[in-house]
């Protein structure tokens, strides 16, 4: 599978119109017109870290993050910002997201991995830029929401974790609703409002526990 992100981050910022570096003749394609999220439309998104820091999947680090997800997620669902799904790899977050505007996304976004990046850097010890930057991309059809979904859940065999017949430890992979031939945790992230991530996913199958992510 190909994800096709597309934003950055600077710094512990989010999307900024105008912002970034200016397109130079002859220099290949045209910049993506962005596209726009409703709460109809999941969001893939990957935030990876700045070089030389420690890997986030560690127990204690990955205990640290769940916790700012569960704080942010409990503070934002009004406004109809969601954690759905997460994934921690060594240097870098996948998330699932429901936001209901682009706007909203960036917001809390920005919100989000800025608290991170304090509650990391605390751990760590140390001062100084965490998250480098960010890509998204909007889920707009079944079939997108369904790799989206495998390639977030089992991202660590992705990355050359062994197989094993249970969800990834650094992952809410036990949260979720809808493995074949695994029993659902209760969650503690929010459930899904919009129907693709509901259901509409479904039409492709339920996801089997050795289900790997295609490239």
């Amino acid at each position: 599978m190909q994800l096709d992100f597309h934003y950055e981050l600077r710094g512990w910022g989010g999307f900024r119109p105008g912002a970034g570096r200016k397109k130079q003749p002859g220099s290949g394609s045209p910049h993506r017109k962005r596209e726009r999220v409703t709460r109809h439309t999941p969001v893939h998104v990957v935030a990876k870290l700045v070089k030389g820091l420690p890997s986030l999947r560690r127990p204690a680090t990955a205990e640290l993050i769940e916790a700012a997800l569960l704080d942010k997620a409990r503070r934002a669902e009004a406004e109809g910002f969601r954690i759905l799904l997460h994934s921690v790899q060594s240097n870098h977050l996948h998330l699932i997201l429901e936001a209901p505007s682009n706007e909203a996304l960036s917001r809390n976004l920005k919100g989000l991995l800025g608290s991170l990046a304090k509650r990391l850097n605390a751990h760590w010890g140390r001062k100084g830029q965490v998250f480098q930057r960010y890509f998204l991309r909007v889920l707009s059809s079944p079939r997108q929401v369904r790799h989206a979904l495998v390639y977030v859940l089992r991202n660590d065999w992705h990355h050359g974790a062994p197989r094993e017949p249970f969800p990834d430890r650094y992952s809410s992979g036990r949260e979720f609703w809808g493995w074949r031939d695994y029993p659902a945790w209760p969650r503690k992230l929010p459930m899904p409002r919009s129907w693709l991530m509901r259901e509409g996913w479904l039409r492709h199958g339920r996801i089997s526990i050795f289900e790997r992510p295609a490239h």
